[in-house]
């Protein structure tokens, strides 16, 4: 017969199992790199549009307001992290209003401009 010690044990893990079960559920299932590693730039360009970028980084990321961001030369990570927690006056982008995924189409589009 189990020991009351490794029924809790078990309890626990399959606590702690359903609780990463129901985080990847609500984050997508996959960590953001992967989130983010189907890119289309048609569907960026939307949503650079959508997501108001154009507001201050002009038609073509050529700059206005905020910097030229045509061509970016800068990882998906440090797209990422630039929207999420901006560096200068540019207004942060959480995840819950811009998703991973939608910012890598956003980031595919700005690598096809120059």
């Amino acid at each position: 017969m189990p020991s009351s010690c490794s029924k809790l044990n078990r309890s626990a893990n399959l606590a702690g199992a359903i609780l990463l079960a129901s985080a990847l559920t609500l984050a997508g299932g996959l960590l953001p790199s992967q989130r983010a590693a189907a890119q289309d730039p048609d569907n960026g360009r939307h949503n650079y549009a959508y997501y108001g970028c154009l507001d201050c980084h002009g038609v073509d990321g050529q700059g206005d307001v905020g910097p030229k961001i045509a061509g970016i030369s800068v990882s998906m990570e440090e797209f990422l992290t630039q929207l999420r927690t901006p560096l200068e006056e540019m207004d942060p982008y959480p995840a819950d209003f811009l998703p991973d995924e939608l910012a890598a189409d956003i980031y595919a589009f700005l690598q096809t401009l120059e």
